[in-house]
């Protein structure tokens, strides 16, 4: 008798256990994976492989619509219009804190990096 107890207790628990379980957030799963495809540590790299490429346009991040990362250059803002720019996919301005952090952090740097290389 105990170990009936014993065994419905644990397939109550893990019934109930199994359904508060959340499943994975989706745009936490497409921003990693954009992050994942990036050069975190060295958004200048990646400027300059682009740059290579011909691609000149800036980075910039989901917000009420896709605007350049926090307070942009004259330069930033004319090349944006001139080449256009794309945004990282899944980034927000709604939670996920700390990865839209790294993606606007990278963003800026990018841009940076990538209007020294068109202006030099």
């Amino acid at each position: 008798m105990k170990q009936m107890l014993n065994f419905a207790f644990a397939t109550a628990l893990l019934a109930l256990v199994g359904c508060t379980a959340k499943a994975p957030d989706p745009r936490v799963q497409t921003l990693e994976r954009t992050l994942g495809l990036l050069n975190l540590k060295n958004p200048a790299s990646d400027a300059m492989k682009n740059f290579t490429k011909g691609d000149l346009r800036l980075i910039g991040v989901n917000g009420f619509s896709c605007s350049l990362p926090g307070r942009p250059s004259v330069a930033q803002e004319q090349l944006a219009q001139q080449n256009g720019m794309y945004c990282l996919d899944g980034t927000s301005d709604v939670g996920l804190r700390d990865l839209n952090e790294q993606a606007a952090v990278y963003s800026a740097r990018y841009n940076a990096a990538l209007v020294k290389l068109i202006h030099r």
